[in-house]
């Protein structure tokens, strides 16, 4: 909590550097951006997904997504397990109190620094990321994961490093032997509702000829299908180095929720998948041209795509967000599915 700028109980052992002035500034900036936040994306979000995604798996997929718990909450709030991947490293946070001044200071300042794209654009920056949240005994993903989960009313019960060997074996970091595929955590939380949920981040490259790709996606498969989310993703399911993730995605997965950096439309075998359109379609740009997908232009046309009441991608901050909601035969699909072919 004091990371996330909130209140602190009263017997906290963090109360005196709660008095600093440098952490009320945090707590004010932090205030505002999360309730902006939740005005403008997450709670239209969540209005979104009461509506579009009736019925939701137990366990939900969210591949390249760094430390954004906040979406994955949003889109799949009924979710019990939660798996997050990405190239950041876990990280650590030590114990606050034996800290000097200075250095919680500069852990404020880069926690909100790396939190900023997410901010303005609904999405995180890696590289940025890896510059504010390497520089410092706080670093990695944890930190945000636990603002995250602060942030949407979570109360962490327990939270363990944990590995994957190469066949995808959960083991407690300490216990691990040989083998590490991927590093990871493991953190089970409590909902206002006091439901208990596990949230899973591992460090991995998703790429095809990784060892920690095969382990993420044997572990994965573990746990049966579920809903996935993809979310500006660097188009990286469109290259052919990526064809494992893909095609683990489109046979695991009852639901997937994806803009247009997600898996390509043509990969969806229309006889086994339902599609359909949200917002607005427009050629991606700058570096990312090159992935434009013609078909998914006439799909959006087809259907005269239902608009988004909030940004999502790396369009978001032009008005040009999409969603592709993608049902798998079987699966409900939205309440307007009769008018969407």
């Amino acid at each position: 909590m004091f990371l996330a700028g909130m209140p602190l109980p009263a017997d906290s052992p963090l109360q005196d550097l709660a008095q600093d002035d440098v952490w009320r500034q945090h707590a004010g900036a932090f205030g505002s951006a999360f309730d902006n936040l939740e005005g403008q994306q997450l709670g239209k979000i969540r209005d979104w997904s009461a509506t579009q995604l009736k019925f939701s798996q137990p366990v939900m997929f969210y591949f390249f997504s760094g430390p954004d718990f906040a979406y994955a909450d949003a889109f799949f709030p009924n979710a019990a397990t939660y798996v997050l991947s990405g190239l950041e490293a876990v990280g650590q946070v030590p114990d606050l109190t034996t800290l000097g001044k200075g250095v919680i200071a500069q852990t404020l300042n880069n926690v909100e620094q790396s939190l900023s794209s997410l901010f303005l654009a609904s999405y995180f920056i890696t590289a940025k990321m890896d510059v504010d949240l390497n520089n410092g005994p706080v670093n990695g993903v944890l930190p945000l994961l636990y603002i995250f989960l602060a942030r949407s009313g979570k109360v962490i019960h327990d939270v363990q490093f944990v590995d994957l060997d190469r066949n995808g074996s959960l083991q407690l970091k300490n216990g691990s032997r040989g083998n590490i595929a991927a590093r990871g955590v493991r953190i089970v939380f409590a909902t206002a509702n006091r439901d208990i949920k596990t949230l899973y981040y591992f460090s991995a490259d998703a790429s095809d000829r990784s060892m920690s790709q095969y382990a993420l996606l044997q572990f994965c498969r573990r746990l049966g299908s579920g809903d996935s989310l993809l979310k500006s993703a660097s188009y990286l399911l469109h290259k052919n180095n990526f064809s494992q993730v893909r095609d683990f995605l489109l046979k695991q997965s009852s639901v997937i929720v994806q803009d247009d950096s997600g898996i390509p439309v043509a990969n969806f075998d229309r006889r086994k998948w339902r599609l359909f359109a949200f917002g607005r379609y427009h050629r991606p740009y700058g570096v990312f041209a090159k992935y434009y997908q013609p078909k998914l232009t006439e799909l959006f046309q087809q259907q005269r795509a239902t608009s988004l009441e909030f940004g999502i991608g790396y369009q978001a901050r032009f008005g040009a967000s999409n969603v592709l909601l993608a049902t798998k035969a079987g699966t409900a699909g939205p309440p307007h599915s009769s008018t969407h072919r």
